[in-house]
């Protein structure tokens, strides 16, 4: 649990901000903003997949409850993904 919260404290530090990037999703720009932690982690699940992040982004959209922000979206897969490999 101590890693963890260590790991929680880093990613909450003052240092830490949310992250612009434009992604291509069908024939549209998107620019969306996360926390450096889910980039991250949505980058090794890319290159594990070997699928593109704007590519994983655009499934997401495609499948995400019509209620439900894209970027909200986004972290519930991380979330998903990290659960599962556990």
């Amino acid at each position: 649990m101590k890693m963890y919260l260590s790991r929680f404290d880093e990613a909450q530090s003052g240092h830490e901000h949310l992250i612009a990037r434009t992604l291509m999703i069908g024939d549209s720009r998107i620019s969306i903003r996360l926390e450096p932690i889910f980039w991250s982690v949505l980058e090794r699940i890319s290159l594990r997949e070997n699928w593109s992040v704007d590519d994983i982004c655009a499934e997401i959209e495609s499948r995400r409850q019509r209620d439900a922000s894209l970027v909200s979206s986004i972290r519930v897969f991380v979330l998903c993904c990290l659960t599962d490999s556990s």
